[in-house]
């Protein structure tokens, strides 16, 4: 589940020959202050992996707060506290992650801290009308080996995702109805407990 909350990586800039005149890092940090300065951010997504059904959900980031939501797996997190809640045991897992904790599910991680986990190069794109970015972990006790970033050649919004973990198995993410500038409540990024009134709580903090 770790693989779904990775998703978003935002990267990229200019035309295909601009785009080889940047290195990776400094398209990487391009990528982080267009993300940074984006205000709030939705979309939804579609995953797709071998033997597991295709699935599709949405997420919200706003700052160091994020909210995804799944079919099997939902979590919040607002900037202190993390809920994941289980739809088929529906349970509800309380915690206060450390910084390498949450870095591990915060989608904004992967671009604003990605130089301490991951090696980037850029690669040629298999997508039309896209630039792809690879990122290779640093470290072979990641569970990620490496992620593939397809980005809109345009206007930089991430398109896919292709991750690769151990055992060389590939998980796709899908992303689309991608929007800048939205407007979130600090609820947004709450576990909505009265949504979930029989949910058993698990409190790890």
């Amino acid at each position: 589940m770790k693989s779904i909350r990775l998703i978003f990586a935002l990267v990229f800039s200019l035309t295909f020959m601009a785009a080889n005149a940047m290195n990776a890092t400094q398209i990487m940090d391009k990528a982080a202050n267009g993300f940074k300065s984006a205000g709030g951010v939705s979309a939804t997504y579609t995953l797709i992996g071998r033997n597991i059904a295709k699935q599709s959900g949405s997420i919200k980031v706003q700052g160091n707060k994020f909210a995804i939501q799944h079919p099997m797996l939902s979590t919040w997190y607002d900037g202190k506290t993390l809920w994941n809640y289980n739809a088929d045991s529906n349970e509800v897992t309380i915690s206060n992650p450390t910084a390498s904790e949450i870095q591990q599910v915060n989608p904004c991680a992967l671009v604003s801290n990605y130089k301490s986990v991951y090696t980037p190069s850029l690669v040629k794109s298999k997508i039309k009308g896209t630039h792809c970015v690879l990122l290779k972990a640093k470290s072979s006790k990641n569970a990620i080996r490496q992620i593939y970033l397809y980005l809109n050649a345009s206007n930089y919004t991430p398109v896919r995702l292709d991750i690769v973990s151990d055992g060389n198995a590939t998980t796709t993410i899908v992303i689309s109805n991608y929007k800048k500038g939205q407007k979130f409540g600090n609820t947004d990024f709450v576990f909505p407990s009265a949504k979930y009134p029989l949910a058993s709580k698990i409190d790890l903090r």
